[in-house]
């Protein structure tokens, strides 16, 4: 939808922050029901090492999880960031979100904020609501980019389009924080 505002005037103080409101209320109302797949840990069992063996990317996202957080298993860095890569391989948008976040935060692997940009894009282009959200955040922040007012509007503006009402409230703080910020900077 296209949005134009024209010069204000006198109250600019007072209407700049309403719309800024009324365009995140716009954008609350605009999220459907578009459920995303969602990650549920299991823990470790010969059943979902042979489907990971197998080339199931989901199953392997698990045995990643397991090894990562020791469920049913000892604890393995190491297997978890194989097991994560193998499934992000398969273009995977759930393993290449997960991989991101390995190497933003340096847990598992040693922290590498462009190949977390470059995660999250891959995972963002192929549907991943969340990799959409915070591709935009690391186009906000300059994180493994430089920063683009215009992209960060964007992929989170497709986050809220597409997210349904129970992941977005998870991130919806935030993302609408920012979207205001950056409607105030595009647009205006």
């Amino acid at each position: 939808f296209p949005v134009t505002i024209g010069v204000l005037e006198g109250n600019e103080l007072i209407m700049k922050p309403m719309i800024l409101r009324g365009f995140a209320l716009l954008l609350c109302l605009i999220i459907t029901s578009h459920s995303e797949e969602e990650y549920k840990p299991q823990n470790y069992s010969t059943e979902l090492l042979k489907k990971a063996e197998s080339g199931d990317p989901k199953a392997q996202l698990q045995l990643a999880g397991c090894y990562k957080e020791g469920r049913g298993i000892g604890k393995d860095k190491t297997q978890a960031l194989g097991w994560i890569e193998k499934s992000a391989n398969q273009k995977y948008p759930l393993a290449q979100l997960m991989l991101g976040q390995c190497y933003l935060d340096g847990e598992i692997v040693q922290k590498d904020e462009n190949e977390a940009f470059r995660c999250y894009k891959q995972a963002a282009e192929n549907g991943c609501t969340e990799a959409q959200n915070n591709l935009g955040s690391c186009y906000y922040n300059g994180i493994g980019t430089v920063k683009n007012n215009e992209e960060a509007f964007k992929w989170i503006k497709k986050a809220a389009e597409q997210a349904s009402s129970e992941f977005y409230s998870k991130i919806a703080p935030d993302a609408y924080f920012i979207l205001g910020q950056l409607y105030d900077r595009v647009v205006s």
